[in-house]
């Protein structure tokens, strides 16, 4: 083809045949183009991951990103769109505790590229908010990393770590937010508890005030403003590995200990080295406690644009269901294009319940009309902040 850009005019053809060759050339130069626009489009369709961000998931069930129905599944593939890498650990592994993704999290960290940012994030409870089209995916991704350089201007060593509206875990009941770090020695002084065990369940005392108090002002203290989102949550995070590395050997965390406990307590002792992403604009919690219709908070605003938070009006990158929140999973993904477990099918009310869900700007896979009767399963039924999901940090299982 190359030579054929250049053939020459050959003696002893006739003019028809010199068209011919001509028109030969033409083709070929044509094909030539085509061929070199599918070889440039095939390189982007399958570009290299970016190198400037990957995403941590630790998970003991290997079968899960396997399974087209996980929501596991479902982040892994909206990672391919954004041309994230995104990397389950933690596969046929025991589980002793909140605390055992930070076992094998080191040898991770130790191996990458410090200039990498990695963000650590729960894997059966969070959705990657980005649209299918990869642009804007990327444009989401671009987003997030412009969000962390400006969250961490004043504090530039500091790990970004999610805020939610719920405090606090059952852990917290039991010590004090001075109790778990001496500051001077920089060591751990107290060890905390396995929420939801028999000798580490929630209930209301001054430990838990003194939680709440401390990051209510925390929060005010820093931006002046109020906040709806202040209490740190342990699901989502993100910073370079030398910093990850560093606060490993400081929480030296064992792994039957709850993390978000020994996390608020490290936020306490190390002001300076965690910044909270108050305003949602990173990493987006829902609100299990009001229920799936005001809990909900996220809503689709375009197909081309990913989920927008309906208070704070942000766009986080990942958004995260803490407390065992399900059915708010199911209908994100949903919105987010993919098909999901419909968890918000069970234990609704029924009918009516489904229906008002409908009116309030919620889409669903399932029309109305084969919906049928749920029993309540004490939907709603929260009690006080202890009464979390096991699976979200939160002490006694949601019944």
């Amino acid at each position: 083809l190359l030579v054929s850009f250049g053939l020459p005019h050959t003696p002893g053809k006739s003019s028809f045949e010199q068209q011919t060759s001509l028109g030969k050339m033409k083709f070929s130069a044509l094909a030539l183009q085509f061929g070199l626009l599918a070889v440039g489009c095939f390189f982007r369709s399958v570009e290299a991951v970016r190198d400037d961000v990957v995403i941590l998931m630790y998970e003991t069930d290997s079968n899960l990103e396997k399974d087209e129905s996980s929501p596991l599944y479902f982040f892994k593939q909206k990672g391919k769109v954004a041309n994230v890498q995104t990397t389950v650990f933690g596969g046929n592994l025991a589980y002793h505790g909140f605390g055992d993704k930070y076992q094998t999290l080191r040898p991770l960290l130790e191996l990458m590229d410090k200039e990498k940012l990695v963000i650590l994030a729960d894997a059966r409870d969070v959705a990657l908010n980005v649209p299918d089209n990869e642009a804007f995916a990327s444009l989401a991704v671009d987003n997030f990393m412009e969000t962390y350089k400006r969250l961490t201007k004043d504090s530039p060593n500091a790990i970004v770590m999610s805020a939610e509206a719920q405090c606090c875990v059952s852990a917290m009941a039991h010590a004090s937010p001075s109790e778990y770090f001496d500051p001077v020695l920089k060591k751990r002084a107290k060890r905390a508890c396995s929420s939801g065990h028999k000798d580490c369940l929630w209930y209301p005392n001054q430990y838990i005030e003194d939680w709440q108090v401390f990051m209510e002002d925390l929060s005010f203290n820093l931006t002046g403003e109020e906040y709806a989102d202040v209490y740190l949550n342990a699901g989502l995070m993100a910073g370079y590995p030398t910093e990850l590395i560093e606060m490993l050997d400081l929480i030296d965390i064992a792994p039957y200990e709850d993390d978000q406990a020994v996390l608020s307590g490290f936020l306490y002792s190390f002001p300076d080295k965690v910044v909270l992403d108050y305003k949602q604009e990173m990493f987006g919690n829902n609100q299990w406690p009001r229920g799936l219709v005001d809990g909900c908070v996220f809503e689709s605003q375009a197909p081309h644009l990913p989920l927008v938070h309906t208070e704070t009006a942000t766009e986080p990158l990942i958004i995260h269901t803490p407390g065992k929140f399900y059915e708010c999973l199911d209908v994100l993904i949903e919105e987010l294009g993919g098909t999901s477990q419909q968890r918000y099918l069970t234990g609704l009310g029924g009918r009516g319940f489904f229906e008002a869900l409908v009116s309030s700007g919620f889409g669903f896979d399932t029309p109305v009309a084969d919906v049928e009767t749920y029993q309540a399963d004490n939907y709603g039924n929260y009690g006080s902040y202890g009464n979390y999901g096991n699976y979200g940090n939160y002490g006694v299982q949601r019944q």
